[in-house]
């Protein structure tokens, strides 16, 4: 009976290694189906740091399972009424107990055992297509990467040739605004020649203005045309102003000494002409007070001084009967005062037709009466 005892404990002991052992490679298996599936997942996502490190667990740990030989017979009910039935514990929940009962679904009991090596030879399989893919995406990323550089690659030609396209366009753009300020200095200069040519022909103008107008002057002046030759000399003054600049000239100054002694001429004609007037002609010739009035016009159109000297010599004819009528002592009291003033409103009411033709600006008559009363203050200081 001991030696049965004994024979029991050893099949028990037997039974519990193989059982024992069997839970062993089925753990690893489920870890290894586990680790597949990962490294499956992760080969689809190109996870290429996680898969490599997949790869090198299962690669080191070189998985050989060892499953009990089914040759030995021994009483599976006896066993399962002597040992619990082992459950396995990875540590790992939810998938993993997942696979696990699929695991055990292949290899429900010992018997099934036998059937491990296709389901190891499958899972070889797959493990090589999960290797396979692994490899082709290693290579098309490798590929990537080399279609990557030669893109670089280009991008960098790409830039460098637009570098030199900028480069290029900055140098044109240098020498088009090197252009330009040339083509500028050209338009100043010719600008410059333009207001030059310009001003030339306008003086030239009114050179040839100038020559004319002096010419037709000259010829109004000997022909005491004075209404004509006012206007004509008012004309030639203000042509005469632009040439100031160029008095210098020979040309302007033969000119202007032209046009002085014109105005001289006319100047000799007007004190000439102004001597008749008093006179009594006036009644004798119509157009005399017409003519002198025309005259007047040539005054204004010449220097002030030639109107000053013009009244004054009218003035001083006017008081020369004056001075004739009242030489001498008797006249020269004070009770004869009232007949000089008698005689100088005479003479102003008798000379109304000839104080007409002198412009009111001249204020002849007034200057008259200025120096009737100088006259007189002399005749009576002189008298007295």
């Amino acid at each position: 009976m001991v030696q049965e005892i004994c024979r029991d404990i050893k099949k028990l002991d037997f039974a519990k290694k193989n059982i024992t052992t069997t839970i062993t490679a089925l753990h690893r298996l489920t870890m290894l189906v586990s680790a597949v599936e990962q490294l499956q997942v992760m080969a689809s996502k190109r996870q290429y740091k996680e898969a490599a490190a997949q790869l090198e667990v299962h690669d080191n740990s070189s998985i050989k399972m060892k499953f009990p030989s089914s040759s030995y017979a021994y009483d599976n009910n006896s066993i399962q009424t002597k040992l619990p039935t082992p459950r396995l514990n990875c540590g790992v929940t939810n998938d993993t107990d997942h696979r696990s009962e699929r695991l055990l679904s292949h290899v429900p009991n010992e018997a099934s055992l036998s059937g491990v090596e296709p389901i190891m030879q499958k899972i070889h399989g797959e493990i090589r297509r999960v290797d396979a893919t692994i490899l082709s995406a290693v290579r098309q990323q490798s590929n990537s990467g080399t279609k990557a550089k030669e893109d670089l690659a280009d991008a960098t030609r790409a830039v460098e040739d637009l570098s030199y396209k900028i480069r290029e366009i900055k140098s044109k753009a240098e020498q088009s605004e090197t252009m330009v300020q040339e083509i500028c200095r050209d338009i100043k200069k010719l600008d410059f020649a333009k207001k030059n040519i310009t001003t030339t022909i306008t003086a030239l103008h009114r050179l040839t203005m100038l020559v004319s107008a002096v010419e037709q002057l000259q010829v109004m002046a000997s022909k005491r045309q004075y209404k004509e030759a006012a206007a004509q000399l008012e004309a030639v003054s203000q042509l005469c102003n632009h040439f100031e600049a160029y008095r210098d000239v020979p040309k302007i100054s033969e000119l202007r000494q032209k046009l002085y002694n014109i105005k001289q001429i006319l100047k000799s004609h007007v004190f000439s002409d102004f001597s008749s007037l008093g006179t009594g002609k006036e009644t004798e010739e119509t157009n005399l007070l017409q003519h002198l009035s025309d005259c007047c016009l040539v005054v204004d159109a010449l220097e002030s001084s030639v109107r000053e000297e013009v009244v004054n010599n009218f003035c001083s004819r006017e008081l020369t009967s004056y001075e004739q009528i009242f030489e001498g002592a008797e006249l020269a009291r004070l009770d004869k005062t009232e007949r000089r003033y008698a005689w100088i409103k005479r003479r102003i009411r008798t000379n109304e037709e000839i104080w007409k033709i002198f412009p009111a600006s001249w204020h002849v008559p007034y200057r008259l009466c200025i120096q009737f009363c100088k006259k007189t203050r002399y005749y009576l200081l002189s008298f007295r």
